[in-house]
C-alpha cells in the first residue's frame, strides 16, 4: 500500500517493487494477491486521465483484486484553474533542476534549468531517481539504469546490469548492484569512484567522496577526506546522506549524527528524532518523526521560514530544498524559507521569458513568475494585468487601468516606469520602452548606448521591442526604425519592407512583413537571420536564434542551437512563444507552459 512508510523507503532503502495492475487481479513481489487498495499503474480500462475536467480527474484504483475506474471522479491532488497539481512519490533536487517520480504512472517529470538537457527525462516506468549537478540518473522498473544531461566526466555513462539504487551528485555516480555490491563511475578524483568490498543497502555520494550503509548497518565512506567527511563514525544507522563535504546519518535510535566540513553549521544537527535526512552543500534538512521539516546550516538561515506542513520525503540541494507534502504535492524553498516557484500550475494566457526567469499572466489576470530570484524578479505585485514583458532580471506589466508596474533589478532605473497610461511595454536587458495610449514611445533605464534615445520627442509606433542595447519599432507608416550607437548590423541596414511586428536579438533583428513572411537582417553567423518560408503570426528573437509562431499554430526556430534553443516542441497546439538570450517559452491552447533551451543566467 502506498503510505508514508513506503514513501520513506524511497530514500532509505530504495528496493521496492512496482504494483502491477492486471485485468482482474494484482500481485505483489511474491506473486501473492494484494488485498489493499493501490494506485493502478498498468492495463486499466479505461486508462486513467491526468487532466482535470471541471475540477475532477479520473482515478484508477485497485480494489479487491480488480482494476476499475472509481465511480466518483476525484482529483488526485487538488485542482487549480482546471489543472491538477501532479502527485509525486519521490522528488530529487539538483543544483539547477528538480525531478519527480509521479505516483499516477511512475513516469519522471523534471523542471528548472535545462542547459544540458538535464530535464529531458526519458519515457518509461521508473523506481527511483537521483538528480545531480546538471544531470539525472534513474532506476527503471526492469532494474536497469538510465542517465541523461551533463556528461563532462562520463557521469551519465551508466554500466549495464541490474541495480537496486543509484546516487548522483557532481561529477561521479554510484549505484548498488543486484548482488548488493557498489559500482561507481565518472570522475576518479580522490578515489571517490573506488568503493570498498562488501555488501550495501544504501548509497549516497558527495562532491569527491561517497558513503554507504552496509548490510550490518554500519557506515563505510571513501574518497576525499580533506575535512574528515570520509571518516565515518562508529555505531549502527538507518540512513546516510552525503552533502558536498559533510555527511549526516540517522542512528538506530533515530537521532542524527553529522561529520565533515562545518563552515556554515551544516553538521550541527538538532536533538530531535528523525525519520529521514538529506544533506546538501551548506545546509542539511530532515523530516522529524512527527513529519515536520527541520533544517540547519547556511549561516543559520536554513531553518528560517521552513514550511510548517507535514512532509513524506525530502531532498536538499546546494541552493534549494524540495519535499513532498502529505497530499503528495511538491514544494521547493530557498535558504531563508522563500518558496521557489519552479513548477507553476494553472492556465496562462500570456507568457514572457527573461535570461533567468519566466513570467505569465494566468486566466484570472494575475501574474506569476518562476525560476531564478536573485533580484526578486519573481516577487510579483498582486493586481490584474493585460500584458507582460520580461527583461534580463526585471519585468514590467500593464495593469487593468493601463498604467505600468515593474519589479526586479533596478540598477539603471529600468524598473521605475513613468506615470501615465500605456498600451504596450517591452523590457530589455537594462532598459524598458513602452507605447503610450496615444502611440508615443517612451523609454526608461540605461541609455549608455543610446538604446532609447529616440530621434524625435513625438515618435509614434504601432509595435516595439527592446533588446540588449538597442530598440526597434514599427512606425505609423509600417516602416522599421531602430536605434543605438553600436549598431551590430541592426541599425545600419534597415529593410525597406512594410512590417506588422518586430523583434530584436543581440546582433540581428526580424520582423513579420505585411504579407506574413518573416524577414531578418543583421548578423547571420549562426543562421539567426535565415528564416524558413511560410506565413507567420509572431516572431521572437533570442541572442543568436529566432523562433516564430506559424499560422498553423506550430513553432519554427532557426539559428544557434547549442543549448537546444532552436529545437522547439512539436505539434500545432500553441498560442504564444517568447525567447530571450538562450531560452524560449511557449503556451499551448489549454494554457500550459513549455520551456526549452538554457535557463542558466549567462551574466
Amino acid at each position: 500500500m502506498v503510505n508514508s512508510t513506503f514513501h520513506r523507503s524511497l530514500v532509505v532503502l530504495i528496493t521496492f517493487t512496482l504494483v502491477r495492475c492486471n485485468a482482474n487481479n494484482a500481485n505483489n513481489a511474491d506473486g501473492q494477491s494484494s488485498g489493499d487498495a493501490d494506485i493502478c499503474l498498468h492495463e486499466c480500462s479505461p486508462a486513467p486521465s491526468h487532466v482535470c475536467n471541471n475540477d475532477m480527474v479520473e482515478r484508477c484504483v485497485l480494489e479487491r483484486g480488480s482494476c476499475e475506474v472509481a465511480e466518483s471522479q476525484v482529483c488526485l491532488s487538488g485542482c487549480n484553474g482546471g489543472e491538477c497539481n501532479e502527485p509525486f512519490l519521490q522528488v530529487s533536487a539538483g543544483v539547477f533542476h528538480v525531478c519527480g517520480l509521479r505516483s499516477a504512472d511512475f513516469n519522471i517529470e523534471c523542471w528548472g534549468g535545462n542547459r544540458v538537457d538535464q530535464t529531458l527525462s526519458p519515457a518509461g516506468v521508473f523506481k527511483q531517481i537521483s538528480a545531480g549537478y546538471n544531470y539525472t540518473c534513474a532506476l527503471r522498473d526492469d532494474d536497469t539504469l538510465e542517465c541523461w544531461g551533463q556528461d563532462f566526466n562520463d557521469e551519465t555513462l551508466a554500466p549495464s546490469g541490474t541495480f537496486k539504487q543509484v546516487s548522483a551528485k557532481d561529477s561521479h555516480t554510484c549505484a548498488i548492484k543486484s548482488d548488493d555490491t557498489v559500482v561507481c563511475w565518472g570522475s576518479t578524483a580522490d578515489g571517490a569512484t573506488t568503493p570498498p568490498a562488501g555488501l550495501f543497502t544504501q548509497i549516497s555520494i558527495g562532491i569527491s567522496h561517497s558513503c554507504g550503509l552496509m548490510v550490518d548497518n554500519t557506515i563505510a565512506c571513501w574518497g576525499s577526506d580533506s575535512d574528515g567527511q570520509s571518516t565515518a563514525p562508529a555505531g549502527t544507522f538507518k540512513q546516510i546522506s552525503a552533502g558536498a563535504m559533510h555527511n549526516c546519518a540517522i542512528g538506530s535510535d533515530d537521532t542524527v549524527t553529522c561529520w565533515g566540513f562545518n563552515g556554515q553549521g551544516q553538521t550541527e544537527a538538532p536533538a530531535d528524532l528523525f525519520a529521514q535526512i538529506s544533506a546538501a552543500m551548506h545546509h542539511t534538512c530532515g523530516i522529524a518523526v512527527d513529519d515536520t521539516v527541520k533544517c540547519w546550516g547556511q549561516d543559520g538561515d536554513a531553518a528560517l521560514g521552513t514550511p510548517t506542513e507535514a512532509f513524506k520525503q525530502i531532498s536538499a540541494a546546494s541552493i534549494r530544498t524540495c519535499a513532498i507534502q502529505n497530499d503528495d504535492t511538491v514544494v521547493c524553498w530557498l535558504p531563508g524559507g522563500q518558496i521557489e516557484s519552479l513548477k507553476p500550475s494553472g492556465s496562462y494566457r500570456q507568457i514572457g521569458v527573461g535570461s533567468s526567469h519566466t513570467c505569465g499572466i494566468n486566466s484570472d489576470g494575475q501574474v506569476a513568475c518562476w525560476r531564478d530570484n536573485s533580484w526578486d524578479p519573481t516577487k510579483t505585485p498582486v493586481d490584474s494585468y493585460k500584458q507582460i514583458s520580461v527583461g534580463y532580471a526585471h519585468s514590467c506589466a500593464i495593469k487593468g487601468d493601463d498604467t505600468v508596474v515593474c519589479w526586479g533589478e533596478n540598477n539603471y532605473g529600468q524598473a521605475t516606469p513613468p506615470s501615465g497610461t500605456f498600451r504596450n511595454v517591452s523590457a530589455g536587458n537594462y532598459h524598458t520602452c513602452g507605447i503610450r495610449t496615444d502611440n508615443i514611445v517612451e523609454c526608461w533605464g540605461d541609455d549608455g548606448r543610446s538604446q532609447y534615445t529616440i530621434a524625435r520627442d513625438d515618435f509614434r509606433a504601432d509595435s516595439l521591442r527592446a533588446g540588449d542595447g538597442r530598440t526597434c519599432a514599427i512606425n505609423a507608416m509600417s516602416q522599421v526604425e531602430c536605434w543605438d550607437i553600436e549598431g551590430h548590423g541592426v541599425t545600419e541596414r534597415l529593410p525597406t519592407s512594410l512590417f506588422t511586428q518586430i523583434t530584436v536579438g543581440y546582433s540581428h533583428a526580424c520582423g513579420i512583413r505585411n504579407n506574413t513572411a518573416v524577414e531578418c537582417w543583421g548578423s547571420n553567423h549562426y543562421g539567426e537571420s535565415s528564416p524558413p518560408w511560410g506565413p507567420f503570426r509572431y516572431v521572437t528573437a533570442g541572442d543568436y536564434h529566432t523562433c516564430g509562431l506559424r499560422d498553423d499554430n506550430s513553432i519554427a526556430c532557426w539559428g544557434d542551437d547549442y543549448h537546444g534553443e532552436s529545437t522547439p516542441p512539436s505539434g500545432a497546439n500553441f498560442i504564444a512563444v517568447e525567447c530571450r538570450q538562450y531560452t524560449c517559452a511557449a503556451l499551448t491552447h489549454d494554457g500550459r507552459q513549455i520551456v526549452w533551451g538554457s535557463i542558466v543566467s549567462k551574466r
